[in-house]
């Protein structure tokens, strides 16, 4: 079949092997740059705005939590744990953090700049991780390190999401419910 030039235009199936491997450079490419843009998007320039950590009377238990600020504003990065013993989870999270920045305490952090990672790109989602300097450190990579069935992120949102569900059906079930109350227990005050 001739091309615009007059020549005859190279079938793919047809083409020599130098062409099809310059095809499949080019898809490679297109690939790798199509998931570097997608993981653009949920990797932005964040800085440390403050560190805290102690116990929770609430929730009962200890917590390590660093509020980072990036392009979709401020947000914590925490985790919970049962205690606080040296040699336990809690040390090791802070042990983890000031690995990353480079720091020997955990109040050091305090306005480090990083790359705040998540997982979903809808309004705050919960920070996966941070990064600096091309290490990372994630809930998921310390879990998997740390606990011998951690799940994952998108495990984690499922269930979030689910609950969500559970959550929005009995609502609709209560307003269904009080639809119906409403008339009989309406009293006019101008009759």
């Amino acid at each position: 079949m001739p091309n615009m030039f007059g020549g005859d235009q190279l079938d793919e199936d047809y083409a020599p092997v130098q062409h099809q491997e310059a095809i499949e450079r080019a898809k490679r490419k297109q690939e790798e740059e199509a998931k570097r843009k997608t993981s653009e998007r949920f990797r932005s320039p964040g800085k440390i705005a403050a560190v805290a950590r102690g116990y929770d009377p609430d929730r009962c238990c200890h917590h390590v939590s660093l509020t980072v600020e990036d392009t979709k504003g401020g947000q914590a990065l925490s985790l919970m744990f049962n205690d606080e013993k040296e040699g336990s989870l809690y040390q090791a999270w802070i042990d983890e953090i000031c690995t990353l920045f480079g720091v020997k305490h955990i109040n050091e952090v305090v306005s480090k700049t990083c790359f705040v990672l998540r997982c979903f790109e809808e309004n705050n989602c919960p920070i996966e991780g941070l990064e600096v300097d091309g290490r990372r450190l994630t809930h998921t990579g310390f879990l998997r390190r740390h606990s011998k069935d951690p799940g994952t992120v998108l495990d984690r949102e499922q269930n979030r999401l689910r609950g969500e569900v559970q959550w929005a059906q009995r609502r609709k079930e209560q307003a269904e419910k009080r639809l119906i109350e409403v008339t009989n227990e309406y009293v006019d005050w101008e009759v």
